[in-house]
This record gives C-alpha cells, structure tokens and sequence, in this order.
C-alpha cells in the first residue's frame, strides 16, 4: 500500500466532500453530541492540532474515508453543509476551556453565532468576524492518502491498527491491562463493523 502525506485547508476539505465515501465499517454519520462538535471547532478557531483525516484513493479518483468521519461530519455540520447531521447542522459556536479559566477565550464574542451568521456579519464589514472565518477556512488538516492496495481486507487491516491502541509487550496485546485481552473482526452489518471481544 502507498501513503502520501497531504495538507488540505478547511476549503479544501469543503471542495472534495462530495467525493469522499464512508465504508460500512466507519461508525453512523452523527455519533458525536453537539459540545464534542463545537469543542472540535473551538480547537480549530485556537490552531491547535487535530488528528489526520486517513482516506483510501480510488482508481476513479474518489476518496474511502478511513478514519476521520466524525470531525469531517462536524465540520461540515458547522458550515452548514451535513445533510446526515438533522439536529446540529449550523450549530452555533461555543468557547470551551476544560483545563483552565479564561477571562477571554478566542473569539468569545461570537459564542451563539454560527457560521452563515459570522459571514453575514463579514458583509457589514465586521473585521472580528472575518478573521474568525479566515481563521477557520484557512485552518490546515494533516491528510495521510493511501492507495494501491490489492486486498479489500487491507481496509479492515487498517482500521483497526489505527483505532486500536496496540502494546509494545508482545506478551500483553493491549497498551491497557484493563482492556478486553483480544479482539475479532466480524463481517460488517450494513451500517458498521461488529466487534466481539474476548477475556
């Protein structure tokens, strides 16, 4: 299997959705509550690193999500554009600190706004809102594309290694003492991978 590593602004990510298809073995469209989703959009307005996006390239050009589809999902739930996504899609902004107080998160004066309402302020020449949409249009996303793989069961492969955490110890096959000690893959329902652990 061949890897690319590749940088994708939130644009860009925008540009290409309608290309990217979710293999039944991804989890439902909408697992993640609305507070996850604006806590992803906060991280972004805050440049901090979100997790690569991992696609499979096709022969015609159209891209397997292999892991990443609940951040894509509420990223485009934030702009407006998840047509899966009936309860959050155009969710307004939060600022979310669970670490520390802060006495002025960034972009804390728009919190209740969402996106299409940032840009209408942007058309009133509002300069804090377009540096809020600037900031998250513009945000770059770690893009890992595979492809030339031979064997549909690479995708499997591939998706548990990424989701699940793997131990160096090769006595215990868990990072975690308190995890299942093992783990099979059955066939995949139509809407995801069915997963039976064993003690």
């Amino acid at each position: 299997m061949n890897k690319k590593i590749k940088v994708w602004t939130i644009k860009d990510l925008e540009r290409h959705h309608s290309s990217i298809n979710f293999p039944e073995y991804q989890r439902e469209p909408t697992v993640w509550s609305r507070p996850a989703k604006q806590r992803l959009v906060d991280s972004i307005l805050r440049q901090f690193d979100v997790a690569s996006l991992y696609f499979y390239k096709n022969e015609d050009g159209s891209l397997d999500c292999i892991d990443g589809r609940q951040r894509i999902g509420a990223i485009m739930s934030f702009l407006e554009k998840n047509e899966n996504d009936k309860e959050d899609n155009g969710f307004a902004l939060k600022s979310s600190n669970e670490v520390f107080e802060e006495d002025k998160p960034p972009f804390a004066e728009f919190d209740g706004l969402t996106f299409k309402k940032a840009l209408d302020e942007v058309s009133k020449g509002n300069k804090a809102a377009k540096k809020l949409i600037d900031a998250f249009n513009d945000y770059e996303l770690s893009i890992v594309e595979l492809s030339g793989s031979h064997r549909p069961d690479e995708f499997n492969l591939q998706f548990i290694r990424k989701t699940i955490p793997l131990s160096t110890n090769p006595s215990v096959p868990w990072s975690r003492t308190s995890e299942p000690r093992s783990m099979r893959l059955l066939p995949a329902s139509k809407t995801q991978a069915s997963f039976v652990t064993e003690q």
